[in-house]
Protein backbone atom coordinates (compact mmCIF):
# COMPACT_ATOMS: atom_id res chain seq x y z
CA UNK A 1 0.00 0.00 0.00
CA UNK A 2 1.33 3.50 -1.22
CA UNK A 3 1.04 6.39 0.61
CA UNK A 4 -0.61 9.34 0.09
CA UNK A 5 1.63 12.26 -1.20
CA UNK A 6 1.77 15.22 1.18
CA UNK A 7 1.40 18.77 -0.15
CA UNK A 8 3.77 21.62 1.64
CA UNK A 9 3.38 25.13 0.85
CA UNK A 10 6.59 26.57 -0.05
CA UNK A 11 7.62 30.61 0.12
CA UNK A 12 11.84 31.58 -0.04
CA UNK A 13 13.02 34.63 -0.58
CA UNK A 14 16.44 36.21 -1.17
CA UNK A 15 16.83 39.91 -0.90
CA UNK A 16 20.00 41.96 -0.82
CA UNK A 17 21.04 45.66 -0.61
CA UNK A 18 23.25 46.55 -2.98
CA UNK A 19 25.57 49.93 -2.70
CA UNK A 20 25.15 51.77 -5.95
CA UNK A 21 26.54 55.35 -5.36
CA UNK A 22 27.68 57.07 -2.43
CA UNK A 23 24.31 57.39 -0.51
CA UNK A 24 22.40 54.98 -2.57
CA UNK A 25 21.28 51.69 -1.61
CA UNK A 26 19.08 49.58 -4.16
CA UNK A 27 17.81 46.33 -2.95
CA UNK A 28 17.11 43.35 -5.71
CA UNK A 29 14.48 40.86 -4.34
CA UNK A 30 13.49 37.40 -5.42
CA UNK A 31 10.66 35.38 -4.10
CA UNK A 32 9.45 31.45 -5.19
CA UNK A 33 5.82 30.37 -4.38
CA UNK A 34 5.66 26.64 -4.62
CA UNK A 35 3.64 23.95 -3.70
CA UNK A 36 5.23 20.38 -3.40
CA UNK A 37 3.87 17.60 -3.27
CA UNK A 38 6.61 14.34 -1.56
CA UNK A 39 5.97 11.25 -0.28
CA UNK A 40 8.93 11.10 2.17
CA UNK A 41 11.08 13.28 3.59
CA UNK A 42 14.04 12.70 1.36
CA UNK A 43 12.07 13.47 -1.37
CA UNK A 44 10.64 16.71 -0.07
CA UNK A 45 14.29 17.66 0.59
CA UNK A 46 15.39 17.23 -2.66
CA UNK A 47 12.19 19.17 -4.10
CA UNK A 48 13.33 22.38 -1.83
CA UNK A 49 17.02 22.20 -2.95
CA UNK A 50 15.80 22.14 -6.43
CA UNK A 51 13.67 25.31 -5.72
CA UNK A 52 16.76 27.07 -4.16
CA UNK A 53 18.68 26.65 -6.79
CA UNK A 54 16.40 27.92 -9.30
CA UNK A 55 15.96 31.07 -6.99
CA UNK A 56 19.30 31.48 -6.70
CA UNK A 57 19.75 31.35 -10.66
CA UNK A 58 16.79 33.71 -10.88
CA UNK A 59 17.93 36.17 -8.36
CA UNK A 60 21.63 36.63 -10.33
CA UNK A 61 20.10 36.81 -14.02
CA UNK A 62 17.32 39.22 -12.47
CA UNK A 63 20.42 41.58 -10.80
CA UNK A 64 22.99 41.50 -14.04
CA UNK A 65 19.07 42.80 -15.54
CA UNK A 66 18.18 45.44 -13.06
CA UNK A 67 22.31 46.74 -12.55
CA UNK A 68 22.26 46.70 -16.87
CA UNK A 69 18.93 48.53 -17.54
CA UNK A 70 19.63 50.88 -14.86
CA UNK A 71 23.28 51.69 -15.86
CA UNK A 72 24.76 50.97 -12.22
CA UNK A 73 27.54 49.57 -11.04
CA UNK A 74 27.98 47.93 -7.47
CA UNK A 75 30.48 49.58 -5.02
CA UNK A 76 32.09 48.76 -1.97
CA UNK A 77 30.85 50.09 1.27
CA UNK A 78 33.45 51.14 3.78
CA UNK A 79 32.54 52.06 7.19
CA UNK A 80 36.38 50.91 8.74
CA UNK A 81 37.55 54.64 6.39
CA UNK A 82 34.74 56.56 8.17
CA UNK A 83 35.20 54.99 11.59
CA UNK A 84 38.99 56.23 11.42
CA UNK A 85 38.18 59.44 9.90
CA UNK A 86 35.92 60.23 12.84
CA UNK A 87 38.57 58.80 15.76
CA UNK A 88 40.51 61.73 14.10
CA UNK A 89 38.34 64.31 14.16
CA UNK A 90 37.22 63.50 17.84
CA UNK A 91 40.87 63.68 18.68
CA UNK A 92 41.55 66.58 16.91
CA UNK A 93 38.83 68.47 19.13
CA UNK A 94 39.24 67.12 22.41
CA UNK A 95 43.32 67.70 21.96
CA UNK A 96 43.64 63.93 22.51
CA UNK A 97 46.50 61.98 20.76
CA UNK A 98 45.22 59.72 17.99
CA UNK A 99 43.70 56.52 19.60
CA UNK A 100 44.71 53.21 17.59
CA UNK A 101 43.33 49.68 18.27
Amino acid sequence: MSEEPRVSGIVKTISRKFNTAKYETLEVSVTFEEKVEWVSLKERQDKLDNITKLLLNDFEKTRKEVFSTLGLKETKSSTSNAVKQDKKEVSKELGFDILEQ
